[in-house]
């Protein structure tokens, strides 16, 4: 019989393994997929562009009232929808044998299925808590905590479809798969917190300098951004690969292919 202390060491060995993981490959992602994760560095370093023509670095005051720049955000929203597609396609590639060009190719119908199914359940998450936030203050905190939990839990199936691996199902990923979906959620903080802080702080090292210096901060925040996207990416394939269910998972790591894909097996 496990003990309680053998089982929290299997879970922490199992979730430092993740990170590590998650921080290798997306690292090697920048460097054997510059074109994956140029979907959003350009579209990162363009806003930028536009930002520091319009001045937002000159003063605090400044950025303040640029920050809504309709301008601003026609960029904002290309870069997002570049952000996706990176983080999409970086899992797709360490599920595919790191191959760039399997990861891209991917029929335009299942990648709108995938963006559908994703805004579909952030739509139902935030309907919860508007429904929650109508009844009152305690019923608002249970129903954020509901519609976290319900988003965490289906991203392991969308996962799944991201990487045409269909061996878990949505009512397994809301089951017997709900430990992937907290694994997976620290794998992604790790994965998004210090990337994020490092971005924040390029912005704040920028404000009111000299505009070389302005220049070469937003040049080093693009690829910053663009390192973002690959560790999210990263983390979201590593987490779906450990896949620890309530029975637990396995102290030594099972090797990537041995976990089943159908449309063959990934190796890292």
């Amino acid at each position: 019989m496990v003990s309680i202390s053998q089982a929290l060491g299997s879970v922490a060995r199992g979730i430092g393994r993740g990170i590590h993981d998650s921080y290798r490959l997306g690292g090697k992602t920048m460097i054997v997929a510059p074109a994956i994760v140029a979907l959003v560095v350009v579209p990162e370093f363009v806003q930028h562009i536009v930002e520091i023509t319009m001045g937002m670095f000159d003063s605090r005051a400044t950025a303040h009232v640029l920050a809504q720049s309709p301008l601003r955000w026609d960029f904002g929203y290309v870069k997002l929808a570049g952000f996706l597609l990176a983080m999409i396609f970086t899992a797709r590639l360490w599920a595919m044998d790191g191959s760039v060009s399997r990861a891209v190719r991917i029929a335009p119908l299942a990648l709108g299925l995938i963006i559908l199914s994703i805004a579909v359940f952030m739509f139902v998450g935030f309907g919860i808590q508007i429904a929650g936030r109508a009844i009152g203050p305690r019923a608002e905190a249970l129903a954020l905590i509901v519609s976290g939990m319900l988003q965490l839990m289906v991203i392991v199936w969308v996962v799944g479809q991201v990487i045409e691996d269909h061996t878990v199902t949505l009512w397994g990923s809301l089951t017997s798969y709900v430990p992937t979906a907290g694994v997976m959620a620290i794998l992604l903080f790790a994965a998004f917190a210090p990337s994020q802080a490092l971005h924040g702080l390029d912005h704040k090292l920028a404000m009111e300098q000299p505009r070389a210096i302005v220049w070469a901060l937003m040049t080093f925040d693009a690829l910053v951004v663009g390192l973002l996207a690959a560790l999210v990416g990263s983390a979201m394939f590593v987490g779906y690969r450990l896949r620890p269910t309530w029975r637990g998972w396995s102290d030594k790591l099972r090797p990537a292919r041995e976990y089943p894909r159908s449309s063959g097996s990934a190796r890292v």
